[in-house]
């Protein structure tokens, strides 16, 4: 129906679809901005990267339109009511999920990303995993463009399944990808031993997430990819708080010992992994380091003089 369409209708229709996809992308960004307003990375990083997102989306559409020319694939396990009635429905959504979509689409991501994270200078997680959101929501934009595109001439039940399915948990999944790669991508920008160990969790642990997410919905089990996406983002939820946490002790004088998965400035991977220390060492340059690299630093003093 679309391809009958005159150009200008075309322009009006994808421009229309642009701003709904964009619409659920704000929404995103304001939900990790209110969660997470403390700016700790250049904004232009990230416009950096939410464009690398939009240039992957566009790449992977290119490699995979030509790959299901190619091999002349039959993609109608993709329409939203496809049901999986035997074990062998189950290859072609396998097969998609994790040997065209998955793997294209977080090596497209991967193969840009990765230039910007060797000319950034990151010293914390958080840094990678704001810049690995950045590129997702860049890559949901494209994605949920096209796909709105090809059903806004449809029946409403159809547009208003997909606006939720895309709209909503695509774009939180694209995001939690990109999270996950950046944090493996900030680990592997500090551990240079173990740089190469890294790198390559970035790449396959998106892609087994992002396999399995297409995969659960695709066969109409979209409960599990649910599940996965909501235990993925209260990990990371988890992480942020003890993190903030952590550090409020540190400053308040809580020698609490310090283990990862809680390191997240460069400087604290350097001393944990360094020279072997003592404990109450460690925790003493950990603690130095939170008090000179935090507004907090000033508020210890202030109190230490009123005391």
């Amino acid at each position: 129906m679309i391809l009958n369409l005159s150009i200008g209708n075309l322009i009006k229709l994808y421009s229309v679809s642009a701003l709904v996809s964009l619409f659920f992308i704000i929404l995103w960004i304001l939900f990790f901005y209110v969660y997470s307003p403390k700016k700790t990375i250049r904004i232009k990083f990230l416009l950096v990267a939410f464009i690398l997102g939009i240039s992957s989306a566009f790449l992977s559409l290119i490699v995979e339109m030509r790959l299901f020319n190619y091999f002349n694939i039959d993609t109608s396990f993709l329409d939203i009511s496809f049901s999986a009635k035997t074990l062998s429905d189950l290859i072609g959504p396998l097969i998609y999920s994790f040997c065209f979509a998955a793997i294209i689409e977080e090596t497209s991501k991967f193969i840009l990303v990765k230039k910007l994270f060797d000319l950034t200078n990151i010293n914390q997680v958080i840094d990678g995993m704001k810049i690995g959101l950045a590129l997702g929501l860049g890559f949901a934009l494209i994605e949920n463009s096209i796909y709105f595109s090809a059903v806004i001439t449809q029946t409403s039940d159809k547009i208003a399944a997909v606006f939720i399915l895309r709209g909503v948990l695509s774009t939180l999944a694209h995001g939690i990808y990109g999270i996950v790669m950046g944090y493996y991508l900030s680990l592997a920008k500090f551990y240079e031993k173990l740089h190469t160990h890294f790198v390559w969790r970035a790449l396959i642990a998106s892609f087994l997430i992002h396999g399995l997410f297409n995969f659960f919905l695709i066969i109409q089990l979209g409960f599990y990819s649910l599940f996965m996406l909501v235990f993925l983002l209260v990990a990371a939820v988890l992480w942020y708080n003890d993190r903030k946490n952590l550090e409020l002790r540190i400053t308040m004088g809580d020698k609490t010992l310090v283990v990862p998965p809680f390191l997240a400035e460069k400087l604290e991977f350097d001393i944990w992994k360094g020279k072997k220390v003592s404990r109450e060492d460690y925790l003493e340059k950990l603690w130095n380091i939170l008090l000179e690299t935090d507004e907090r630093k000033n508020e210890h003093i202030n109190k230490n003089k009123e005391d």
